[in-house]
């Protein structure tokens, strides 16, 4: 007995880039906090209940149920009060940045735009000294130029991989390379463009073939 599969008709032809734009780009999330303080105590506060609350439990594993007010019931109390206005510090200083992956068109786009000086040409052999001293300090000068156009290039592709910032004021759904290279300036704002930056590179290299399940 032959068994009949029915097979679904694909059309012999069709827009395949209209058919790729039709799927997701990696993205990820990046949190990050303006308050800084209350990021700090609040760690410190949750680790003080962390171990007065193991402390009560151990009293009440060996007392079993009690009839008397457990051991560091006010400390606790207090202290998750303090948490609770902690928390909500730290909610209205959150702000959720959403990343994607960029193109390589996008990277040559930005690369080509922010370009590398030129290196200074060396003397040559048995060049009088003043020569060689200049070319020294050239190329310290060189070596520096090189680091801030990789950090202006890295500012533009976060600013162009940037699509949502949502904080408790308000939405954004792009930022400028410009506010970004203010934001470097401020405290700890180095340190949150590099967490941005991950971000980008992770959602970049993301595997094009995902395992399926």
């Amino acid at each position: 007995m032959t068994e009949n599969i029915e097979t679904t008709s694909v059309p012999e032809s069709f827009d395949l880039l209209a058919w790729i734009d039709t799927g997701t780009i990696a993205t990820r999330e990046v949190t990050l906090f303006i308050d800084h303080e209350a990021a700090v105590e609040y760690a410190d506060i949750q680790k003080q209940l962390a171990v007065l609350q193991a402390e009560a439990d151990a009293v009440l594993a060996e007392d079993g149920p009690m009839t008397y007010t457990p051991p560091h019931a006010d400390e606790i109390a207090d202290l998750e009060a303090q948490a609770e206005v902690l928390q909500g510090r730290l909610d209205a200083a959150k702000a959720v940045w959403t990343v994607r992956a960029i193109s390589h068109d996008e990277l040559k786009q930005v690369f080509n735009s922010i370009k590398y000086p030129k290196a200074p040409v060396p003397p040559k052999d048995g060049a009088a000294k003043p020569l060689v001293e200049a070319f020294y300090d050239k190329s310290e000068a060189y070596g520096l130029a090189k680091m801030e156009v990789d950090e202006a290039r890295k500012v533009a592709l976060v600013a162009t991989a940037v699509t949502s910032v949502v904080t408790g004021v308000g939405v954004r759904d792009s930022v400028t390379a410009e506010e970004l290279q203010l934001l470097k300036k401020r405290p700890h704002g180095q340190q949150w463009l590099d967490m941005l930056w991950a971000a980008v590179e992770s959602a970049s290299d993301s595997k094009v073939t995902p395992p399926v399940f």
